[in-house]
């Protein structure tokens, strides 16, 4: 009895299995056996304990979860959970303030039911948004409206987006606009046919496209009446064919022909 009270369960064991059935030994050799376990899971407890104070909070639950149903062992476990998603709270919550937002929503996605995690990914999310906004404009006011485009595309009609989306796209118009008249008044009429069929609808550009194909047309035109002049007939009249009746190609024609006709008498 005495070596029981002193907790050597092994030694008192030993004296209570020698006495065989004196009085209650045999009561006794199983509470000392229930008193090992008990003091068994004293010891894990009592471990998780310390590490849990220590703000080891993983190793902690492996022994809590281990020891399941001893003493608050639960009450415990879920505490050092908690815990572990404060540490991450506050990390999170340090990356927000750092502006670095992504890292910071990877955080709060994994403690998404933690105080008001939800909300902060959403403040995060809104203010990579915001950001990209801002860089949107930046380009936009430097003249760089296809990478402004881009942006304002990406961010599904954050603050006014859609409307710059618009203003960028009538920028970039006028922009290709110009260059196609520039073409235009250089003579480079195919060049600037290219150029109009993009930005087909807008302003003049389809009335462009067929003044510059007409331009085109009395270009050659003025080649094949040259043609013919200098006395090239089967090249005029090739010229002329390839009219399709421009003003008065066919006229022409049948002038070329009656020409080359002389020239062989």
């Amino acid at each position: 009895i005495a070596l029981m009270e002193a907790g050597e369960y092994f030694k008192a064991i030993t004296v209570f299995e020698s006495l065989d059935e004196y009085k209650d030994s045999r009561k006794k050799i199983s509470e000392c056996y229930r008193a090992m376990d008990q003091a068994k899971l004293d010891k894990n407890y009592n471990n998780a304990i310390k590490l849990m104070e220590e703000g080891k909070y993983t190793e902690a639950i492996s022994i809590f979860e281990a020891i399941d149903g001893h003493k608050d062992s639960k009450t415990k476990k879920d505490e050092c959970e908690t815990a572990i998603k404060e540490e991450k709270y506050n990390a999170a919550i340090a990356l927000m303030t750092a502006e670095k937002y992504e890292e910071a929503i990877s955080i709060f996605e994994t403690i998404d039911e933690h105080k008001d995690s939800k909300t902060k990914k959403d403040e995060c999310k809104t203010a990579i948004k915001e950001a990209k906004y801002n860089e949107g404009i930046a380009e936009m006011n430097a003249g760089h409206y296809k990478s402004a485009l881009t942006i304002f595309a990406s961010l599904n009609g954050h603050k006014d987006s859609q409307s710059k989306i618009a203003e960028c796209r009538a920028a970039l118009n006028e922009i290709t606009y110009n260059e196609a008249i520039a073409l235009m008044e250089a003579g480079k009429y195919e060049e600037a046919i290219v150029v109009f069929e993009g930005i087909r609808d807008y302003k003049d550009s389809a009335d462009k496209i067929s003044k510059c194909n007409t331009n085109i047309k009395e270009s050659k035109y003025k080649n094949a009446v040259s043609l013919m002049n200098k006395g090239d007939y089967s090249g005029a009249i090739s010229a002329f064919s390839a009219l399709n009746g421009y003003k008065d190609s066919a006229a022409k024609i049948t002038q070329c022909d009656k020409n080359l006709k002389s020239k062989s008498f």
